[in-house]
């Protein structure tokens, strides 16, 4: 638990800094500073699109009595996504470019599956 290994007098290998927020610069340990104590690896693969698609052939549809094309397919967005990365979302978006990129702890990307069927006349 992070609340049961900050540092004091008595804890000097504490993993986390001291309790204590201030606002000034010159009291307390300044822990309203960006730190890199938790940064995180961000690597991650993710697979973003997929398509599978069958093209129904000519004579399958002429015992149907159909004289054309038919194309059947699925699509799935955002699969999945292999990390470490303890956020929802490890391609959090950035908003400002001169600003530290923060996780702000945003929806992670929605999964989507759409079929469809395209016909030719």
């Amino acid at each position: 638990m992070i609340a049961l290994d900050r540092w004091t007098p008595e804890n000097l290998d504490a993993e986390y800094p001291r309790a204590v927020y201030r606002t000034n610069l010159t009291g307390g340990n300044q822990n309203s500073r960006q730190s890199s104590l938790y940064v995180h690896k961000g690597d991650y693969l993710r697979i973003k699109t997929v398509t599978l698609g069958y093209n129904l052939d000519s004579q399958a549809l002429k015992n149907i009595n159909f004289q054309g094309g038919l194309y059947l397919y699925v699509t799935a967005t955002n699969l999945f996504t292999i990390t470490n990365y303890p956020g929802a979302d490890p391609e959090f978006a950035n908003i400002a470019s001169f600003r530290t990129p923060i996780d702000s702890n945003k929806y992670p990307v929605s999964k989507q599956l759409i079929a469809g069927v395209r016909l030719t006349f």
